[in-house]
């Protein structure tokens, strides 16, 4: 049975002039077929749709399930009634008894609707991308190219210590903080299918979506397809910048070589800005950083230029750069 479903298989794609990936665990007779198809192709679409009826109806005659394990969804909804016949509108009585107001998984499995499987494709024959011009340094780079990569495979929302993956989607559990959310976003906007949301709707989306990102770069390191969302996101806040100006918390952040030299020429006072819990809770609400915050301790200024080099007995030399947290705040 399981020769003849990959032979099945095989004369299928050899009919409509398709290479394809087979995959699957043979003892359990569990095969996922993958037609390399260009889906932004109107007739690779309409392809993929008559391939899919042939495999489907295949399947079913020689008695297997079209479900296999990876359950229905959108892509086999509207074939189920060839596997199931009846059986189906038992599906939509119980779906319509325990969710009258069809508020779950609208369209899925109990839908009698065509063209399923190849609506709400991530691309799809209408997807074109917007010519935008970069605003930062990656001007020989292809950078839709590089959002199209991700294929959404969820690798990104792995909460096992084995991986490092996005620091801020363990901490949240959120798909917004996954950074395929941020590329499916990014994708969109990049896109000229539909139309965008007022400018002042896509400013608070760039915002919340950058907000949302720590330029950790774990993304690029454990990503299979080697998607480096966060330099994405670099790119996002140069147009965001453009667009709204800097938030306060960034623009202290600018001012920040000139606040701290400031803060350690009167020490104590620079630690009482920094280390009270009421002048914390001020500096939140006006300039947005977090009154939780460790901040370091002030030291009285000693300028870097101005210090002595201790020589050491060895054959090596290291040259230590310092910066303006070195020069003003106390060593733990």
């Amino acid at each position: 049975m399981v020769s003849s479903c990959i032979h099945g298989l095989c004369e299928i794609m050899k009919k409509h002039d398709l290479d394809v990936a087979i995959s699957g665990h043979a003892g359990q007779g569990s095969f996922c077929a993958r037609p390399l198809l260009d889906l932004k192709n109107a007739e690779d679409v309409r392809r993929m749709r008559e391939v899919a009826e042939e495999v489907f109806a295949m399947v079913v005659e020689m008695g297997g399930t079209i479900s296999s394990g990876s359950g229905d969804g959108m892509a086999r909804t509207e074939f189920l009634r060839l596997q199931y016949g009846e059986l189906c509108d038992v599906f939509t009585r119980a779906k319509q008894i325990f969710d009258p107001g069809n508020v779950l998984n609208p369209g899925i499995k109990v839908s009698a609707e065509r063209g399923t499987i190849v609506s709400n494709l991530r691309y799809g024959p209408d997807y074109a991308r917007r010519q935008t011009e970069p605003k930062l340094l990656y001007r020989d780079e292809a950078r839709e190219d590089v959002i199209e990569k991700c294929h959404g495979c969820g690798t990104c929302r792995n909460l096992a210590q084995a991986l490092a993956m996005c620091p801020v989607y363990k901490a949240l559990q959120t798909e917004e903080a996954a950074p395929r959310a941020k590329a499916n976003v990014l994708r969109h906007l990049l896109s000229s299918r539909g139309t965008l949301p007022p400018e002042d709707e896509v400013v608070n989306e760039m915002i919340r979506l950058t907000d949302l990102c720590v330029n950790c770069k774990m993304c690029s390191t454990e990503c299979p397809s080697g998607i480096d969302v966060s330099k994405l996101m670099i790119e996002l806040r140069a147009r965001r910048v453009e667009k709204a100006g800097l938030a306060r918390d960034e623009k202290v952040a600018r001012l920040w070589n000139t606040l701290l030299p400031l803060l350690a020429t009167f020490p104590r006072a620079g630690d009482l800005v920094m280390q009270t819990r009421a002048a914390r809770f001020l500096v939140e609400k006006a300039f947005g950083i977090a009154a939780k915050r460790e901040l370091p301790r002030m030291r009285p200024v000693e300028f870097a230029g101005h210090r002595k080099p201790t020589l050491t007995r060895t054959r090596e030399r290291v040259v230590f750069f310092t910066d303006v947290v070195v020069d003003c705040c106390r060593r733990t």
